[in-house]
């Protein structure tokens, strides 16, 4: 085994579709149709998206973009984190790093704008990881010290010890041996306290790598067999099936070579149990080596040709999984396309519905402005016409006066009259 699978064991079983399991997906993709934009197709979205196969399946990508999209679309807080984190780690595990760290970066925007700070911190670590994969040592190793001080301050020792476990790998790609079987054991500490003995399994298996690349060979087979078997009491194939290839490994740079064949047909046991393609590889790898190093070209030959075939599978696969990653990429590219224009086509209404409401409020208050002015004006006029009669009434009542005052008209003609006579 060129590197140690030590930092994550993945347990899963494959999903072979039943005659019941077929009738529940219909159904489900039944209720879909006929569901509203709500949390409950959210929670759909993300039921569907189980039913498909964790590894190699378009469709369960495709129906947890669908479930996150909703969620953000209805601003449904928990289906945006539950359907993040679950693609984000589908996306990883499947070796789509650059679109695992696309959601990963969208969803770190999310928390930083919500502040929530619990979450950013716990998500430096799958940062960390996604840096990690793509060849970014510096960036990853940034990313770890901030998840190993958050979980110290918290004392959540089982994900500090995951940290230590890929601050450990870091070290190893570089050869650092030193540096990487400190954090190792920082990381077996860690899993002690808690009682996981899977992981602390993990991290003694990586220390027995460790060990035999630093030419500590009774040492290294004392750690990996210690690790066997904690995987031998939990039952755990994969675990055994590393240990032994470790173990393989160890007497194989010992020139131990028929002891290194021994331990790798009990590693091809495990290896018809679990089904994946490239443990044989790993395994048939390593025989053809072993085979040829005691001088025993025939079984080297036929493993070597065996080897030649599983490289031929994985590569394969990985086409396979390549023209997924391309399908699934175009997919999502026109849903964020249709989701770009849907957002576009939201805002220019609420845009329309701004402007029109402004119009309508200008129309309302130059309406009341002109009403106001004729109000005024009614109410000048009527002042100006009671002003009038005011003055008309106080002009009739002097003449009225004057009226009375003075001598009448006829009197002074007959006085007049008589006096010329």
């Amino acid at each position: 085994m060129r590197y140690p699978l030590f930092s994550l064991l993945i347990f899963f079983s494959a999903f072979k579709f039943s005659a019941a399991a077929k009738v529940n997906t219909d159904s489900l993709k039944a209720l879909v149709l006929t569901s509203a934009n709500d949390t409950n197709k959210v929670n759909l979205y993300y039921k569907l998206s189980g039913q498909y196969d964790y590894f190699s399946s378009k469709e369960k990508v495709t129906y947890l973009v669908s479930a996150l999209e909703l969620s953000q679309q209805i601003n449904f807080e928990r289906g945006i984190k539950r359907n993040s984190f679950v693609l984000i780690t589908v996306l990883f595990h499947r070796g789509m790093y650059d679109l695992s760290m696309q959601y990963c970066l969208k969803y770190l925007s999310y928390l930083e704008e919500n502040n929530f700070t619990d979450d950013i911190d716990k998500l430096n670590n799958t940062i960390g990881n996604l840096h990690y994969k793509q060849g970014n040592n510096a960036e990853a190793y940034s990313y770890y010290q901030k998840a190993k001080q958050y979980y110290l301050k918290i004392n959540d020792q089982d994900n500090y010890g995951k940290v230590m476990n890929n601050i450990s790998l870091i070290k190893q790609s570089i050869n650092d041996f030193d540096s990487s079987f400190y954090y190792s054991n920082l990381a077996i500490d860690a899993f002690t306290t808690t009682d996981n003995n899977l992981a602390k399994a993990n991290s003694i298996l990586s220390v027995a790598f460790i060990l035999n690349k630093r030419g500590s060979a009774k040492l290294a087979l004392k750690k990996a067999n210690d690790a066997y078997q904690i995987y031998k009491t939990n039952n755990v194939a994969l675990g055994k099936f590393n240990s032994l290839i470790t173990i393989s490994e160890i007497y194989s740079a010992a020139k131990q070579y028929d002891s290194a064949i021994v331990n790798l047909s009990a590693a091809k046991f495990l290896a018809d149990t679990i089904k994946l393609n490239h443990l044989y590889q790993e395994l048939y790898r390593q025989l053809a080596d072993n085979y040829f190093n005691i001088g025993d070209f025939k079984n080297a030959y036929n493993m070597q040709a065996l080897y030649s075939q599983y490289t031929d599978t994985v590569n394969t696969a990985k086409i396979s999984e390549k023209a997924i990653e391309m399908d699934v990429k175009y997919d999502i590219s026109k849903k964020e396309i249709e989701l770009s224009r849907i957002q576009s086509e939201k805002k220019l209404q609420q845009n329309i519905l701004i402007v029109v409401s402004l119009g309508l409020l200008l129309l309302l208050a130059l309406t009341f402005y002109i009403f106001k002015l004729l109000k005024v004006s009614r109410m000048q006029k009527k002042a100006i016409e009671e002003k009038q009669n005011e003055i008309l009434d106080s002009i009739r009542y002097a003449k009225r006066i004057q009226t009375s005052l003075l001598t009448p008209e006829k009197y002074i003609e007959k006085n007049i009259t008589r006096l010329k006579k």
